[in-house]
């Protein structure tokens, strides 16, 4: 059953770099840059209505820097 998206609803973002964590992250428009609590890399987040629903695209973002 797919979720309902609506404003200020959490929803469970996958991290597009490891692929093992999940962001939790609260609906609302614009562009969003979360971090991955487990490899701490950004994955971007556009929500935009779209044919009077909300459509959430991700990509993504910058990677964390790997240590020497």
């Amino acid at each position: 059953m797919p979720l309902e998206l609506r404003p200020g609803s959490i929803v469970p973002i996958p991290c597009r770099h490891c692929e093992r964590a999940t962001i939790r992250f609260a609906i609302s428009e614009g562009s969003h840059a979360l971090s991955c609590p487990q490899c701490g890399s950004v994955t971007e987040v556009k929500v935009s209505p779209e044919g009077g629903r909300i459509r959430v695209r991700t990509s993504r973002g910058p990677a964390r820097p790997k240590s020497p």
